[in-house]
């Protein structure tokens, strides 16, 4: 568009299009307005498909797009930078000036689950100075990624964490080498990350995401259309299942997708294992009576239930499960390695589960081996940053601090807690238990007044976003320990007890070995409770409080 229309029709003054416009083109008045929307995009890009993706961004907008202005960069002065290296800091002064007196950016994004604006880091630039600006900061797609968009999340659940683990403005570069290095000197000068960059965009495109998913909600009209669309929604799984079984009669073989989801929820909600089994149990047998044991469906529920097995096994009342899970994981992980190879997603989902069940049984080497041969699977098909990467390291941590392996269990714990904090922020509950494992590590190492200030922010974020009850008590168990180990022994005997009575109450149960410890840790505060009382008062200091770790 560029080389073929914009720089031969103003060769002749050799202006910007705009005030070429302006000053030789009969009524050019009416089409220069000042721009009200920053456009940041791809070169690559096809000139159609940005107009395509802006058009549709306005019409949401309730913006008449024929009459709104923007601000293009390729329709400024192409002539000026004809053949020539410019200066980095004559872009940084267009770009920071104009965008700054727009005051609103709208991003183009293509493809949605790995645009290749953010590949460029004067792109990524673009979100800095909407950043540091106060900018309004927007995302724009063309119909056709909308619906790339739709159809992937419908094929693979899995899609939306894909595109975390992908979208990362570290890895974004720069065609004179130099300027990447100028850029990300400009932003820690001004304490700025590329993580912080990564977050904003993620903030903007989660509700750009929720926005689409509820209009195709709400323009559904066939029931069966409507069920597979409110099947995607957590909140609208039960309402999906009520369409299926009731109004359609279980005609349909997303019925039993749907029921599988009602028994993840019940599982995820601590829900007995006597309401959530059998679901799993019929869908299995459903998908295997009408698409065979080995089509991928059957498999995804045979995996899920093995799964659930696993942590449930890891409770007390859990007894059987793990024996459950550990059959039925290696069974499905074997067809799946059969089937669709080492690294398809399932296969790593059940070598993962396998791990972290041998985990459980305290079976600390043979886990090792499973989990690090499934961390290194997953590293090679999705990269670091994938969510089913960071979930495997989790484990992985957790059998390397029950080895006693720290320094090795400390990185694992930095790496997950990064990777988490970009694709999610702090507020979010996988972030909290990563940076709370972060806090433990530095608790073994005596950092205390560190693991102090770790622990509280995770304390803030589970109860100001009313987390689960488990997570607070665990965090409340921290903090408990934390004080053991600093001495302050009613502190901790206040925090203890709290804790042994709310997961004695609402998770555990009252013979857990999770509670038993809670409660020997509780006594320990009680004694040097009493030796303060007679004069002997001595600091606890403990290299294993015997805490839990999150996974």
């Amino acid at each position: 568009m560029c080389l073929d229309f914009v720089k031969p029709f103003t060769l002749e003054h050799e202006l910007s299009l705009v005030e070429h416009v302006l000053d030789h083109f009969p009524n050019g008045a009416q089409y220069v307005k000042p721009a009200t929307w920053f456009v940041s995009h791809a070169w690559s890009y096809k000139f159609v498909d940005v107009v395509d993706a802006l058009t549709d961004f306005f019409d949401d907008q309730g913006l008449d797009s024929y009459n709104v202005a923007v601000w293009f960069c390729m329709f400024n002065n192409q002539h000026v930078v004809n053949n020539t290296i410019v200066e980095f800091q004559f872009w940084v002064e267009s770009f920071q000036s104009a965008l700054k007196a727009i005051g609103n950016v709208v991003m183009v994004l293509s493809p949605w689950n790995n645009p290749t604006t953010l590949m460029r880091t004067w792109c990524v630039f673009e979100i800095y100075v909407a950043h540091v600006t106060k900018a309004r900061f927007d995302v724009a797609m063309g119909k056709a990624q909308k619906q790339a968009f739709l159809q992937d999340i419908q094929a693979n659940d899995d899609s939306f964490l894909e595109m975390l683990g992908t979208i990362k403005s570290e890895n974004s570069t720069t065609t004179v080498a130099s300027n990447r290095d100028n850029i990300v000197g400009l932003m820690q000068a001004a304490n700025v990350t590329l993580t912080d960059l990564d977050r904003m965009l993620f903030d903007v495109f989660n509700n750009w995401i929720l926005q689409i998913l509820q209009t195709q909600v709400n323009n559904a009209v066939a029931l069966d259309e409507k069920a597979t669309i409110l099947d995607k929604a957590k909140q609208f799984v039960d309402k999906a299942l009520h369409i299926y079984r009731h109004d359609l009669k279980d005609q349909y073989v997303e019925t039993w997708g749907a029921l599988c989801s009602t028994a993840i929820l019940a599982f995820r909600t601590n829900g007995p294992r006597y309401v959530w089994e059998p679901m799993f149990q019929e869908v299995i047998a459903q998908y295997v009576d009408m698409l065979g044991p080995d089509d991928p469906k059957t498999l995804h529920a045979m995996v899920t239930l093995g799964t659930s097995y696993t942590q449930y096994g890891a409770l007390e009342d859990g007894y059987g499960a793990l024996e459950d899970g550990l059959l039925l994981l290696r069974g499905s992980c074997e067809k799946c390695i059969h089937l669709f190879g080492d690294t398809e997603r399932m296969t790593l989902v059940a070598l993962c589960a396998i791990g972290a069940c041998l985990e459980n049984e305290n079976k600390l080497d043979n886990a090792e081996s499973c989990l690090r041969e499934c961390y290194d699977r997953y590293c090679k098909a999705h990269g670091k940053d994938y969510h089913g990467t960071q979930s495997t390291a989790s484990y992985l941590q957790s059998v390397y601090y029950k080895q006693g392996k720290y320094a090795l269990a400390a990185s694992r714990f930095q790496d997950g807690y990064d990777a988490y904090y970009r694709a999610y922020g702090l507020d979010h509950e996988s972030t909290c238990i990563s940076h709370a494992n972060n806090g433990t590590m530095k608790m073994l190492s005596g950092e205390y007044e560190d693991t102090k200030a770790i622990f509280e922010t995770c304390m803030d974020v589970t109860t100001r976003l009313q987390l689960s009850t488990d997570l607070r008590l665990s965090m409340e168990l921290k903090i408990g320990q934390l004080h053991l180990c600093t001495g302050d022994a009613l502190a901790a005997h206040s925090c203890l007890g709290h804790a042994f009575d709310g997961l004695k109450r609402h998770i555990l149960g009252a013979t857990s070995t999770g509670v038993y410890c809670t409660l020997l840790a509780r006594l320990c505060a009680l004694q040097s409770t009493f030796h303060s009382i007679v004069g002997t008062t001595q600091p606890i200091r403990s290299r294993d409080p015997g805490s839990q770790l999150f996974s």
